[in-house]
């Protein structure tokens, strides 16, 4: 008897085999010659001096610079099945306009292992070339001339910490979940008046609050540095203490708050002057994530083994 079931199951096995084979819808191949034509006219959309600043949020001069700089200084390579200009408007499309891999598929007509290894080539080139272009930034400038800096003597720009949403590996949620129940990462980063960012410490996790991630960057050997009787301008987030100053306690301060009010004694004075002068972190940080919507989405990907 169990021979005969053997034998029963054998036979519906191969049977049910060659149904499938026969019957079965067929997976769509890749035309090759079909995939190269879908990338070049993409590619040639690009001419359009309209779209690709649209698409990429660049020039096509400054996409040309990139690319040569890329190529000499970063590593780049043009490879038998894919060019520099190719990848690197890939790498931006992603940055700019936040599209997923199966989207970026569909666009360059890659397999989503080309796209995702593509994407971390060009990110590791953007990396090597970075030494050449960010500079230490000299905290002697005076900004007495600033109306909303002049008030503050010293003053070499504002701190703040910023939470940027991610998608993190599935046992690391609790780690990465912020106040506000959303996984982010916090982003410690200083700028001046003039908008640029002077510092900018990446890679803590959202339920890392902010001063645990400035001690950090105070105790690093190329972390933060603070000159005497220079200082940064803070929220109430952070002490008040020496480098830093933050507003007063339980006194109205929030630049929006004082919309159609005026101050009636000098803390609120000093909390008003030093909401406006501080706004330049939230000024930066808007003006970064409106041209790479890739940091305003949850679908930013952090690599727990990035720099």
């Amino acid at each position: 008897m169990e021979f005969i079931v053997v034998v029963i199951g054998f036979i519906m096995i191969v049977v049910g085999a060659c149904y499938g084979q026969k019957y079965r819808l067929k997976e769509v191949t890749w035309n090759e010659h079909e995939c190269a034509l879908t990338r070049a006219t993409w590619m040639n959309t690009l001419k359009n001096n309209r779209i690709f600043r649209e698409q990429l949020r660049n020039e096509i001069s400054c996409f040309n610079k990139l690319c040569h700089i890329l190529q000499t200084k970063g590593g780049l390579k043009t490879t038998r099945n894919v060019t520099v200009k190719e990848i690197v408007a890939l790498f931006l499309h992603i940055l700019a306009q936040d599209l997923k891999n199966r989207t970026i598929q569909a666009i360059f007509a890659r397999s989503g292992e080309s796209v995702s290894r593509q994407f971390h080539i060009v990110l590791r080139s953007i990396l090597k070339i970075g030494k050449y272009y960010i500079k230490q930034v000299d905290q002697t400038t005076s900004f007495a001339e600033d109306n909303k800096q002049k008030w503050f003597e010293g003053v070499v720009g504002a701190l703040d910490g910023k939470h940027i949403k991610m998608t993190v590996p599935i046992e690391d949620p609790p780690r990465y979940r912020d106040r506000k129940g959303d996984l982010s990462t916090n982003v410690l980063a200083a700028c001046d008046s003039n908008l640029r960012f002077t510092y900018v410490l990446p890679d803590w996790e959202g339920s890392a609050l902010d001063p645990r991630v400035l001690r950090d960057a105070l105790r690093r050997p190329n972390g933060l540095k603070l000159q005497r009787n220079k200082y940064f301008l803070v929220d109430l987030g952070f002490s008040n203490c020496e480098g830093f100053l933050s507003p007063y306690k339980g006194t109205r301060y929030h630049f929006n708050l004082w919309r159609g009010n005026t101050p009636t004694n000098y803390m609120e004075l000093f909390n008003l002057r030093h909401s406006s002068a501080r706004n330049t972190s939230e000024r930066a940080f808007g003006l970064l994530k409106k041209r790479w919507s890739i940091l305003r989405d949850p679908s930013f990907f952090w690599e727990k083994d990035s720099n």
